[in-house]
Parts: structure tokens; C-alpha cells; sequence
């Protein structure tokens, strides 16, 4: 379930320069679990509530499938938790009414089905800084406060996402937490209908740091008074009526950008003061998400003066999936934005790829455009061939015609001269979720380095063609843009007129080779330390002239990602491997092409896919049982032969005990010893070197 402002607004007005009042439709339909792919985005239900939420027990770096908290798959759960009088006090909620009680799933195992439970919620201020509650559940109640009495809804999907009860129900009453007072919290849940599977999900964001904590009861089959300890209580949320210090109102980057055409990029913070603090810490974090190491990690303090902040994101050289989270510490305010930050080595689009489309835009009654802007800042052209983009309709409101556009930026940052218009196309006929479609260009479009471009829709017809589209309130400025003519050159900003849509439509090049090899040196016959690696494409026939050249980084697996702008898809090429210090290799004697989206060409998997069988093969601790054939290591000075001149230079370089990034060392331990030598001793021997056509 993902928190959408905008299910009540189902049209937004705007004015021409003749004052002709028209419509920019939205369809709302087909918001809610309707996707082919998992939320990660942090979410937030309210009932009957919008006050302002804070974490008043945060998480500790731990997550529990035990049902320290509602869970749709058990049956039964009871608990009753300590919140030290130190943790409401560093939580600043301080003494007003609670307004709501809530708590958050991180939802790495999440549960397969929505479920509804009966939910009962009681507190009570304490002094206490151990659990003293005892294990009755019924002897621990007695001098607490029902606060809630009725209904949860817990999503399926992963997380992370945290859902807020609004206090109220039959035998409730008003609770205000006592000045410089902890808290102790006590809930049953009955899930009423089917469980999801599997047991333990969703699992729960939680905090370890008291020992004993929390005691509990959960069961499948039935109800018990009887609570066992444990160590792990759940990360717990109360609403507030005082308003928040510092809200994050919203967090702007790019949903995927490819590398390293979108770098240097920036991470965008917009910020509402409302408290009587002059500072407050705000915590951003960027995390790979396959191997959950930090790209960022680091925490500021903002003032009352500072409505937004604009952070440098790191450049990222290699394709990775990173997780944005920004977060106002000490305790939540409202709730934690967080954004999917993809580096691809293809594509460019805002939109969260981590996020179900929020409905389709269009318009109703006109024509007109509709685009979203983006930036080469690299000194590279960046070639279109491709645009990914996406509708969100039913079968009565597809086959809608429209064109693909792309334009370049005017001087005042605005769309400008048209570069490219699609012949007429016609939107997926419709089946109540988003279809993705992609249309291949005509012809390339080649964007210059170091400038803007703009690309989007237009609408041929007075029919909304329902172009999907994800929720941003309030909308970036001069990112988003549309005119409400098929030919006019007025063109109105998205934030302007309030205009809250974030563009699903992603530009993308095919020329680009995802290549896969080894270096000699560097590979164990299981993994390869990771180095820089030039890629050439040379035309098939001689004089083999250079059609394209780059660097790239090649990972662990041996995979890199090379851009050649400049190729066709007509072509036929050979593809050539330099390193500092290992053998030029060029690729086999057959013609390859540069023509899809998705080509690649992998050295590793037999000895002819180098020209003239020119590699060795690599067993992992001089076994046969596993291997690849990687590229010959020794080629120092990188005049193509592996020789004498090339094992003198390792032997003065170990003799003099260099370190560091250098030629010299074969093997990637950044330094030069015996180790080396006698792998270029070995290739001398067998008189190893370049062969070309």
C-alpha cells in the first residue's frame, strides 16, 4: 500500500493565454495493488487522522519475524512493551495527546495476501526504565487507557512501510503521555479473515537495546493470557497534534540514470519548518540494495531558514540499485521519504522504479504535449534509440493515437527546436494495469554533451491517452513541461500550475555492449578483482579504421558496460579488450553488430571467441573442475609482445619494492613481487603475444 495524496483529484484546471479554460485529465482508477513489480517506498495509513507522526521508539539495525506487532500471518498475538521515559524524551514528543499508535514493517519476508484484524491498543504513562508488567497480559492492563478499538489492514508487498491507527473506537479515551514520563503499550490482534503465507510475514522493524523488553503471546490457534520475554521490541510511531520541527516535504533525484551520461547528479531535499527548534539533524542514506553496502551515509543539521538542500550524489561508474533514504533525527516527522535510485548504462527516467504507477495523464477535450527534461552532463553524445514509457487504462479508454517526441532545450531552458517525431502510434488497447511499451526511433537522435533534452508525448487526437505517471507533491520545477496545442510554442511548467505528475517515460540508447572477460592476472578461475578495461570497436574490413573507444569498469563477474555512440546497427565489427598490463585481445574472426538494445559479447565461455584462440584458461586453485578463459597477463609496456623487456621491468619494480597502482602488477595486489614475475615468466616462455587481423 503506497501513501497517495491525490486520490480526490480527479482534474486539475489550467489557462491558456486566452484565458480558454481546458483540462489535463488524470485517471485514477487503477492506483492501489495494481503493478507487476514490489513497492520498496515507506508508506503511511491514517484513520481518521492527519496530525503529524513521530517514531518515538526507533529502530536499532534489526528486524524480527516474531509478532512483536500485527502480522497477517498469525492468528493471535498479545503484547505489552517498555518505552524508557530517555526514549520518549529523545524521540521529542513530549506531552501532548496521541493522536494515533503505529508501527513499521521493513518487509524483506512480506505476506502474500492483504489481511484485516481486530486491533486493541492501551497506554500508560511510567517512570520505569525496566519492564516491570509481569507475564499476564490481563494483570498488565489494569491503569492503562484503551486508546484503540477496531480494524487494521497490513499489505502485502515488501516494505518498508509503516501504517498509523487513529485512536478511537468503542471504550476509548483521550491519553496524553506525562511530562518527562516513558510509556508502556499493550495490543491484541485477531487476524478475521484468511492468513497470508508464509509464517512470520511481514517481518518488523525493531530495536534490541532492552533486554526483556517486551513480553508476548502468539498463537494459531487460540487466545492465552500467559506472555514469554523478549529482546526485541517494535519500532512504535505516535501521531501528535504539535506540529512536526522539521518536515521533509519531499525528496527529488532520478528514478534511473545511465552512467555516464546523467552524472554528476544531485539529490534534492525540500523542507518545512514548523517547530520551535532553530536546528534539527537530518540523516540521508544511500544503499546498494544486492549487497547493502552505503554509498552515503551522513547526517547535517538544517536550520528554520532552510527550505531546501541540494546534495552532490557520488558518480556511480557501474550499474547498481541504490535505496535513497532521508529521515529527520531525532524522531520521525511524518514519515521518511525514500527513492530507488538505479545507475544503468542505458537509460534515463524519474520515475521510482520501485513503485507501482499512481494512474495515466492526459487530455481531455485538446490536444497537446507533454514532456519531461533531462541532462547529458557528460562529454559524451548520448544517442536515443529507444523510448520506454507506459499507459494505465481499460480496454474502453486504449487505442489512443499520440507520437513520440523529443525536442532540444531553448535558451530559457524550455523545450525547443523538435528533433524527432514518431510516426503516429496508438496506446496498448488496455487491461486494467500499466503495459509497458517501447518504440524504437526511425533514426538516432544524437544529444550533445553538456546539454538538456527534452522527451514526451504528443496527444493526436482530443482523447486522453492515459500516459502513466507517479504522484510528486509538490512537483520539481523546470523538469516537466507541457503546451496545449499540438503545435504551440508556449510550453507551461508542470510546478507552475501545480501540476503534481512525475513522468513515467525513459530515453535509452542501444549503443552500448555489455562485454564479459577476464584478465589472467586478476581472475582466481572464480572471480576477478575489478579493474578499468578499454573496449574498441575497429570496422571488420581492413584497415579495421576505429568506429568507437571506451572505459569502462569491469566487477568481480568479469562484466563491463562499454558506450559507443557513434556505431550503426549495418555495421559489422571486431571488439578489442586493452588493459594496462595484459595482452591486446581482439574478438573472433566472425562480424558482430551493434544493432539491439541488449547486446553483448562474452570472451570467457570458449577459447574462440578470441581471434586466433588467443587466451588461457583459468582454473580456480589449479583445479579443472571450474574455470574460464581469460585474457593473457604480462604486457607491461603494452607494445604487444609478453617478453623479456616486459619481466625486467616487474624485477626492477619488486627490487625497489613499488607499490600502488601499477603496470608492473599482474595480479591486482597493488604490488610488485615474485608473484608476478612468474606469471610473465610463464607467458615468455610460451612466446605469448598480439594477434590480429
Amino acid at each position: 500500500m503506497r501513501r497517495t495524496r491525490l486520490l480526490l483529484m480527479s482534474l486539475l484546471t489550467v489557462t491558456t493565454l486566452s484565458a480558454q479554460t481546458t483540462s489535463l485529465q488524470i485517471n485514477t482508477d487503477f492506483r492501489q495493488f495494481q503493478k507487476s513489480y514490489t513497492p520498496r517506498t515507506h508508506t503511511t495509513s491514517h484513520r481518521g487522522t492527519s496530525s503529524p507522526v513521530k517514531t518515538i521508539l526507533q529502530n536499532s539495525g534489526i528486524n524480527t519475524a516474531v509478532g512483536i506487532v500485527p502480522q497477517g500471518s498469525r492468528r493471535f498475538i498479545r503484547a505489552c512493551y517498555l518505552i524508557t521515559p530517555e526514549e520518549i524524551a529523545y524521540s521529542q514528543f513530549g506531552s501532548g495527546f496521541v493522536t494515533s499508535v503505529g508501527w513499521t514493517w521493513i518487509a524483506l519476508e512480506y505476506q502474500s495476501s492483504m489481511t484485516s484484524g481486530l486491533l486493541k491498543v492501551y497506554l500508560q504513562s511510567t517512570a520505569d526504565t525496566t519492564y516491570s508488567k509481569g507475564l499476564s497480559y490481563s494483570a498488565a492492563l489494569p491503569g492503562m487507557t484503551k486508546v484503540i478499538d477496531g480494524t487494521i489492514i497490513i499489505p502485502p508487498g515488501e516494505g518498508t512501510y509503516s501504517l498509523d491507527i487513529g485512536v478511537g473506537g468503542t471504550g476509548t479515551s483521550a491519553f496524553s503521555v506525562a511530562a518527562g514520563s516513558g510509556v508502556y503499550v499493550a495490543f491484541e490482534y485477531e487476524t478475521t479473515g484468511g492468513l497470508a503465507l508464509p509464517f512470520g510475514s511481514p517481518t518488523v522493524s525493531g530495536n534490541d537495546s532492552l533486554v526483556s523488553g517486551i513480553a508476548l503471546y502468539n498463537s494459531q490457534v487460540s487466545l492465552s493470557d500467559s506472555l514469554t520475554y523478549f529482546n526485541v521490541r517494535p519500532e512504535t510511531r505516535f501521531g501528535d497534534l504539535i506540529p512536526d520541527d522539521v518536515e521533509i516535504l519531499n525528496v527529488y533525484t532520478m528514478g534511473e540514470i545511465p552512467t555516464p551520461f546523467g552524472f554528476p547528479d544531485t539529490l534534492g531535499i525540500l523542507l518545512e519548518t514548523n517547530g520551535i527548534q532553530t536546528l534539527n539533524e537530518i540523516r540521508v542514506t544511500s544503499q546498494n540494495i544486492q549487497n547493502s553496502s552505503y554509498v552515503i551515509d551522513t547526517t547535517f543539521m538544517v536550520s528554520s531558514f532552510t527550505p531546501f538542500i541540494s546534495l552532490a550524489l557520488p558518480t556511480i561508474t557501474f550499474p547498481e540499485e541504490d535505496l535513497v533514504i532521508v529521515k529527520a533525527i531525532p524522531g520521525d516527522v511524518d514519515y521518511q521519504l525514500q527513492y530507488c535510485h538505479y545507475t544503468t548504462p542505458d537509460r534515463y527516467n524519474y520515475a521510482d522504479p520501485c513503485v507501482p504507477s499512481d494512474g495515466g495523464l492526459g487530455f481531455s477535450g485538446i490536444n497537446g504535449r507533454f514532456v519531461a527534461g533531462f541532462h547529458n552532463y557528460s562529454s559524451q553524445i548520448f544517442p536515443i534509440d529507444a523510448v520506454d514509457h507506459c499507459f494505465i487504462n481499460d480496454s474502453l479508454v486504449g487505442n489512443k493515437p499520440y507520437n513520440i517526441v523529443i525536442y532540444q532545450s531553448a535558451p530559457n531552458g524550455k523545450p525547443g527546436a523538435l528533433l524527432y517525431s514518431s510516426p503516429l502510434l496508438f496506446s496498448p488497447p488496455g487491461n486494467t494495469y500499466s503495459q509497458s511499451v517501447t518504440h524504437m526511433l526511425t533514426n538516432t537522435v544524437l544529444i550533445p554533451p553538456n546539454s538538456k533534452f527534452f522527451v514526451g508525448y504528443r496527444q493526436a487526437q482530443f482523447q486522453n491517452i492515459n500516459a502513466c505517471f507517479e504522484d510528486e507533491r509538490p512537483v520539481r520545477e523546470d523538469v516537466f513541461y507541457y503546451t496545449l496545442t499540438d503545435t504551440g510554442t508556449v510550453w507551461n511548467d508542470f510546478a507552475i500550475d501545480s501540476s503534481n505528475y512525475r513522468l513515467d517515460i525513459a530515453p535509452r540508447t542501444c549503443k552500448n555492449l555489455k562485454v564479459k572477460l577476464y584478465l589472467e592476472g586478476f581472475f582466481n578461475g572464480a572471480y576477478m578483482i575489478e579493474d578499468k578495461v578499454i573496449v574498441e570497436v575497429r570496422d571488420f574490413a581492413f584497415p579495421y579504421s576505429l568506429a568507437g573507444v571506451d572505459t569502462s569498469h569491469v566487477d568481480s563477474t568479469g562484466t563491463g558496460y562499454f558506450n559507443f555512440p557513434m556505431t550503426n546497427g549495418f555495421s559489422n565489427y571486431y571488439f578489442v579488450v586493452k588493459h594496462r598490463n595484459h595482452l591486446e585481445t581482439w574478438s573472433h574472426a566472425i562480424p558482430e553488430k551493434i544493432d539491439t538494445c541488449d547486446d553483448s559479447y562474452n570472451f570467457t565461455d570458449s577459447l574462440s571467441k578470441a581471434y586466433g584462440n588467443n587466451m588461457a584458461y583459468v582454473t580456480l586453485l589449479s583445479r579443472s573442475i571450474t574455470g574460464a578463459y581469460a585474457i593473457y597477463a604480462g604486457d607491461v609496456n603494452q607494445d604487444g609482445a609478453v617478453d623479456g623487456t616486459d619481466a625486467g621491468i616487474i624485477d626492477n619494480d619488486a627490487y625497489n619494492f613499488l607499490t600502488g597502482y601499477i603496470s608492473s602488477d599482474l595480479n591486482g595486489d597493488n604490488i610488485a613481487d615474485a608473484t608476478d614475475a612468474l606469471l610473465c615468466d610463464n607467458n615468455v616462455y610460451n612466446v605469448v603475444g598480439i594477434m590480429r587481423p
